[in-house]
């Protein structure tokens, strides 16, 4: 006797088969017991275990004209199907605000150990029982949870949920053509923007604008030691629960007075009223 599958998911139908006895015009009768209140007298029947366990599949065989019977033995491993669930960080909140990071935590259900594939629709993915993303749009977000029993079973359950991300976007332009100097000013503009209902600057040298100035110049006073200031445009929604800040770079030409003396073995004691070359 054979099975076409031993290892199966709850609820699958497989189908047994057995080989008859011809010679001499003899044939057989057959008894199944699919060892879950089912039976069959087919030869090849077919069963579908709906509980998960391991079951004792025994097929009695009589031959018709002598009365002799035996039987053979084989083994079904059934698991449950399992049941994708899963919670986040921002399930307590009515959006995800741009640049938030969130993360998921399953909450399947399973009777043994089990493969994840997320999708979080924003491109990224993961193998992780317990994942995390970061949103920098605003858009609605599909985040979906493929929870697969390992081969040989290969039952799986998909479960999505929908999020979204809203906050304020936009950017800022500058009227930079290159490196500035010292004591040199710098116009930022605000731009490109949706849903901001206010904003400020953090110029990146410790100065921070008045909210809501656009456009606004400010002067450089000092080079910084990496030769670049942060300058930075931060965002807000109405009841400021999304910060959001958009950064660009100022850079500043580091200028360095010198100049070197004795040249040409000059020596450096001289008289007085005579030239001195210096570079």
């Amino acid at each position: 006797i054979s099975v076409s599958d031993a290892t199966i998911c709850s609820g699958s139908s497989v189908n047994f088969a057995s080989s008859d006895y011809t010679s001499h015009g003899s044939f057989l009768d057959f008894n199944w017991n699919f060892d879950d209140s089912n039976v069959s007298t087919n030869q090849n029947p077919s069963n579908s275990f709906d509980t998960a366990g391991i079951y004792n599949v025994n097929m009695i065989y009589q031959e018709n004209s002598s009365g002799c019977k035996d039987s053979l033995q084989l083994v079904v491993s059934v698991v449950d199907f399992p049941i994708a669930g899963f919670s986040s960080t921002a399930d307590t909140v009515l959006f995800i605000c741009p640049g938030d990071q969130v993360s998921f935590t399953d909450t399947s259900a399973a009777s043994i150990g089990i493969d994840y594939a997320w999708n979080f629709g924003n491109s990224f993915t993961s193998t992780f029982a317990n994942p995390g993303t970061f949103y920098t749009t605003n858009g609605d977000y599909d985040v979906e949870l493929i929870v697969t029993v390992p081969a040989p079973y290969g039952c799986s359950d998909t479960t999505i949920q929908t999020y979204t991300v809203k906050g304020p976007s936009g950017d800022f332009i500058t009227d930079l053509s290159g490196p500035i100097c010292r004591l040199d000013s710098v116009l930022f503009t605000i731009d490109d923007t949706v849903a901001v209902d206010t904003f400020y600057w953090d110029f990146g040298d410790g100065i921070v604008g008045s909210p809501g100035l656009s456009p606004v110049s400010h002067q450089y006073t000092f080079v910084p030691p990496g030769g670049s200031f942060p300058s930075k445009l931060i965002m807000m929604n109405s009841d400021s629960s999304c910060l959001v800040p958009i950064q660009k770079n100022v850079d500043i030409y580091q200028v360095i007075a010198d100049f070197d003396r004795n040249i040409n073995d000059i020596d450096t004691t001289i008289c007085l009223g005579t030239p001195y070359p210096l570079t």
